[in-house]
């Protein structure tokens, strides 16, 4: 029995024809194998931030040391992170509340805090999900887009999306996630290059 690995569709055929869907090129991963303050993505991996007009970070099994945490990301400008006033995110959580967060030093990505139960070997809360980004280039201001699927401190099953950006029009050289608090004990994350 043979099989067949299709890495990129450039035209479906159905009813109704769509073309030109694009591919997804990995670009880099990180797996944390021990506890770290963050995970950081920068313009020094080949074809990052500068090659493709939109990015993407694939993000799975991701779980805090402290338990109650937001997920947070920055990003950098000239090979440094920035933490001015200049993000503004929303996130809109499954159990239809709102978080607005305007004119602060970080975006969040989730509404109700991260948990990071474990009862033996079981994993019983951590995150998963994909972060859409666009603007890298000098005199557009970056933007994203994403949803996340997680465990909250209760141990509730929860979704949110979330969005915005940041109040710049330089270029965009790097993309840090962090815990509002502690490390991030284990997971997995992957930076892609969306080709259009």
């Amino acid at each position: 029995m043979s099989t067949l690995k299709v890495n990129a569709i450039q035209n479906i055929s159905g009813g109704s024809d769509v073309t030109g869907t694009g591919s997804w090129k990995k670009l880099s991963s990180t797996t944390i194998s021990s506890n770290v303050s963050d995970v950081t993505f920068t313009n020094s991996i080949t074809d990052a931030f500068d090659t493709y007009k939109m990015y993407a970070i694939a993000f799975t099994q991701l779980q805090p040391t402290n338990d109650g945490v937001e997920l947070r990301m920055r990003i950098q400008e000239g090979g440094s992170t920035d933490t001015s006033n200049n993000y503004r995110a929303r996130v809109f959580s499954s159990d239809g509340n709102i978080s607005n967060n305007l004119n602060k030093d970080h975006l969040r990505l989730n509404k109700d805090a991260l948990g990071n139960a474990t009862s033996g070997s079981a994993v019983l809360e951590d995150t998963n999900g994909i972060i859409y980004m666009t603007n890298f280039v000098a005199n557009r201001e970056w933007r994203y887009y994403g949803f996340g699927m997680f465990g909250t401190v209760s141990q509730d099953r929860n979704f949110d999306n979330f969005g915005g950006g940041f109040a710049s029009t330089n270029a965009t050289t790097g993309i840090v996630i962090f815990p509002e608090s502690g490390s991030w004990a284990s997971g997995t994350l992957t930076l892609y290059g969306i080709d259009l």
